[in-house]
């Protein structure tokens, strides 16, 4: 996936080094965002297929019955295109149970955004 070699190996070190997962994991984030990484669809796809990877997020709590969908809700510039960041900062929000109260919020943000581009095109036009 472009990991540099050098990066790669001090990755694999890293469980001799934390006893924390939780700080191997951000580490290793941390030096894969190091690397300016972006992973394609394609990419995600093949990292998806990949048995250990999917374990590793079920065992983080995130929900993977929608594997396919998660590169849409990961890429949050709309880039089509994957950097470390987004993947990690995706992947923390996506832990856990979806409440109720998020989907409403998220439901009444979309519809002040298309209320605020819908007056912005009108008053374009008026111009």
């Amino acid at each position: 996936y472009g990991v540099p070699p050098h990066v790669e190996e001090e990755i694999m070190s890293l469980p001799n080094k934390f006893s924390s997962r939780v700080a191997r994991v951000r580490t290793q984030f941390s030096l894969l965002e190091d690397c300016q990484l972006l992973i394609s669809r394609t990419g995600f796809r093949e990292i998806l297929s990949d048995q250990k990877f999917l374990r590793a997020l079920h065992d983080a709590d995130v929900e993977t019955s929608d594997a396919t969908g998660l590169f849409d809700v990961l890429d949050a510039d709309m880039s089509n295109s994957l950097t470390i960041s987004e993947v990690y900062q995706g992947f923390i929000r996506l832990r856990g149970p979806v409440c109720k109260s998020e989907m409403v919020a998220m439901r009444l943000k979309i519809r002040t955004i298309t209320r605020l581009v819908s007056q912005i095109i009108e008053e374009m036009e008026d111009e």
